[in-house]
């Protein structure tokens, strides 16, 4: 059902895509070839819907490709005036958009699930819902093994450790971000969850794999020393 969704909202692209050329075609002023590139721009900053990532970013491809214009020498000294403050400022508002719509998948997730986590001035949740007395605090450097389950805020299991405990050093790499700013957060011998937005994890694309694009992680953890 998603992919018949995405290839609907691909071909509405593509549609409105073709309605600009056709728009412009018989049009013999490179000004206009210019103007389209903008409109490329904004079109895609500002139209086009977030969630889709992959699309937006072929559609905004498919768009500066129909605004090829053959004289460049003449757009250069338009491209010079352009506002990009203004331009900045789309961007960032793009920016803000995504980053509270996975804000709100995680609030949403926390109060539905009903686990207090703690939140981190970096955007990253914590809640550890067994520890062992004693334990020392993991710090930068650190080399440690952990079980782990990562998913999605929708319940879907994207990867597990399948018996086979994650080894790597805290701040180094070989493992998202997210999980090595927060670990000094955490003790040895602590079982926790673990909430990470995108941009700490797998970004934009997602992993081209089983986590798709701009989504939130969730970790489920159990930290051990090496020995």
């Amino acid at each position: 059902m998603n992919n018949c969704y995405k290839n609907n909202t691909f071909k509405k692209r593509v549609h409105v895509i073709l309605q600009l050329k056709n728009t412009f075609k018989n049009k013999e002023s490179k000004e206009k070839c210019f103007d389209i590139t903008i409109c490329s721009i904004k079109f895609s900053i500002l139209v086009l819907p977030i969630k889709n990532a992959v699309l937006n970013i072929l559609s905004f491809f498919i768009l500066l490709g129909f605004s090829q214009c053959n004289n460049e020498e003449e757009i250069k000294p338009r491209i010079r005036k352009i506002d990009r403050e203004k331009l900045k400022r789309q961007f960032e508002y793009a920016n803000q958009r995504v980053i509270q719509k996975e804000i709100d998948e995680m609030d949403f997730f926390e109060k539905t699930h009903q686990m207090p986590f703690v939140r981190t001035n970096f955007g990253v949740r914590y809640y550890i819902y067994d520890s062992i007395k004693g334990q020392s605090k993991i710090k930068d450097g650190d080399e440690i093994t952990m079980n782990y389950t990562i998913s999605l805020l929708d319940g879907t299991i994207c990867y597990t450790d399948e018996g086979k405990t994650k080894t790597f050093i805290v701040g180094g790499e070989h493992i998202e971000s997210g999980i090595h700013k927060v670990m000094p957060y955490l003790h040895y011998g602590d079982k926790a969850y673990i909430l990470i937005p995108s941009h700490l994890a797998h970004g934009l694309l997602g992993d081209l794999s089983k986590i798709p694009p701009q989504s939130p992680i969730l970790y489920k953890v159990e930290i051990f020393k090496r020995k």
